[in-house]
């Protein structure tokens, strides 16, 4: 009997270690697309091989295959599971399927050999990783080719899981303006116009994020006024060179030379302004807002006395601190001349808000070295008058925050200390030349 036991036990061992072989060989050979090798392990045991886990993160032999974008693997391994009537859903640990697999890919060629099996189009609603559907996986690895070819497949469908109540429609249109997929998020728009004003999870609105999405070129901007402002002739030029040019045809690219993302982008905001504008100028002013929440913990110690003895009690306490900025202010930071420009031709009144420093867009543009942000000056008329004058909630008006080094010196790049000692110096020299500040 006790010989019998050790046979049992070291058979199965021996089976054991003949699996994990098998696993081994087939994950080396969905790597390298040797569908002969592969082949000849699956058919020892098709059912188990196919569902078995080759990796920690249990991916099976067709998420390695798409993983490692071998087509003609992908083509034979797919049939072979299609003619052993085996379906195309199953997932690894993260819950993806070999159709988000191929989202993150980018590779449309490996989409269209999945989604051409039955029953393939259950696969568009699966969430995985970052539980998002395959197509939320393409915007959110900057897939655009790949993002349309979902959307398509997705629209066929009589229960389409693109609707203006899907859950995940507001964090598919944020990603995707994140990623620079114009098209996609004008799409996804025109699915639900009310997103436009919308926040999403982190109380970003769609405006929040292309504030932040300065053009990689100079934009178009209109010469002239702004609605219910005169215009001025005058401009100034920051830098190693310091010049007066004429209007803003010195640093702006042309329309026609514009890419269509670009266009795109342009669309996109205008689309969205065009449903704020349907809003009062209060709701306008707080879509506007940036919230984000911050927890403060206070200690507090307190002596409390008895008659016999005295007992100290410190306490910790959680205050969650609302700060606010804006999208003017975003868009300041970052140089977004065209966005400011359009925001504020279509919501002149803006010009008045201020940040929690109780900084207008202009002193923000200073700080930061924007100094086509600050061009824009010139297009209020008289009101830079009444702007210029304002000190923030430190008491710094606009010189003081020009002889002040920029808070982003991340932007400015690694200068030596003479070269940036050069560059401050120009801008404030500059600045004060303009005469439009105080000088105190």
């Amino acid at each position: 009997m006790r010989i019998a036991w050790i046979d049992r036990d070291q058979s199965a061992t021996s089976s054991e270690h003949r699996e994990q072989e098998d696993c081994r060989k087939l994950l080396l050979a969905a790597l390298n697309g040797d569908w002969e090798n592969a082949r000849a392990i699956i058919e020892k045991d098709p059912a188990r091989m196919l569902s078995a886990n080759l990796t920690k993160g249990e991916d099976k032999v067709i998420h390695i295959a798409v993983t490692a974008k071998r087509i003609p693997f992908i083509k034979q391994l797919v049939d072979l599971m299609s003619e052993k009537g085996l379906i195309l859903n199953i997932q690894n640990y993260h819950g993806d399927t070999c159709l988000s697999i191929a989202a993150v890919s980018g590779k449309v060629e490996i989409a269209e050999l999945i989604m051409a099996k039955d029953n393939a189009n259950q696969l568009l609603s699966i969430h995985g990783i970052y539980e998002l559907i395959p197509l939320g996986m393409a915007i959110r690895w900057g897939h655009g080719e790949m993002a349309h070819y979902l959307w398509d497949k997705m629209e066929l469908e009589p229960h389409s899981c693109l609707s203006s109540t899907t859950p995940d429609l507001m964090k598919l249109f944020i990603m995707s303006i994140s990623n620079h997929l114009y098209d996609v998020a004008l799409r996804l728009l025109n699915k639900d116009m009310e997103m436009a004003c919308k926040r999403d999870g982190d109380q970003k609105t769609a405006l929040h994020v292309l504030a932040q999405k300065a053009p990689d070129t100079d934009p178009p901007i209109k010469s002239g006024n702004w609605p219910l402002f005169s215009s001025s002739k005058k401009r100034i030029k920051f830098g190693f060179v310091v010049s007066f040019i004429p209007k803003f045809k010195g640093f702006c690219k042309q329309a026609s030379t514009r890419t269509s993302s670009e266009l795109e982008r342009v669309e996109l905001l205008e689309n969205i302004l065009n449903e704020l504008q349907k809003k009062s100028i209060e709701e306008i002013s707080e879509i506007l807002k940036s919230t984000s929440s911050e927890v403060v913990k206070t200690t507090t110690t307190e002596v409390i006395k008895s008659t016999t003895s005295e007992v100290v009690k410190t306490t910790t306490s959680e205050v969650v601190k609302i700060t606010t900025s804006g999208v003017l202010f975003d868009a300041a930071m970052s140089g977004n001349v065209e966005f400011l420009d359009k925001v504020l031709r279509k919501f002149p009144s803006l010009i008045w808000e201020n940040d929690e420093k109780d900084r207008s867009i202009f002193h923000v543009a200073i700080k930061y070295r924007q100094e086509k942000v600050f061009n824009l000056i010139y297009n209020i008329g008289a009101v830079k008058d009444y702007l210029v004058g304002n000190k923030d909630s430190d008491g710094n008006n606009m010189l003081h925050l020009a002889g002040m080094l920029p808070d982003d010196q991340e932007r400015l790049g690694v200068q030596r200390a003479n070269l940036q000692m050069q560059r401050e110096l120009l801008w404030f020299k500059v600045f004060l030349s303009t005469k439009i500040c105080l000088p105190f």
